[in-house]
């Protein structure tokens, strides 16, 4: 599989991510253990990758971090420029 960057972006949700973690004061451990909970496992380097955009966010991740955040996914997959 090809992977095409987005602005040298594997993804444009990592910013998103990252913002609704630190608004959730939780740390890139908390977020793994939560989404892990979910039954999606992840590690702190998975998260630490993927909010700088260094890994692709699989649309299953995205959508249990949602959860975990208390948002839509959509809200996870808004461009926003740094």
């Amino acid at each position: 599989m090809k992977l095409i960057l987005y602005n040298g972006q594997k993804n444009i949700s990592g910013q998103l991510i990252k913002k609704y973690r630190k608004q959730k004061k939780m740390t890139q451990l908390q977020l793994a253990k939560a989404v892990s909970a979910k039954g999606v496992y992840m590690d702190r380097i998975t998260v630490t990758k993927i909010e700088t955009g260094g890994r692709v966010c699989f649309d299953f991740e995205l959508m249990a971090m949602a959860e975990v955040f208390g948002v839509d996914a959509s809200a996870l997959m808004k461009w926003e420029e740094s």
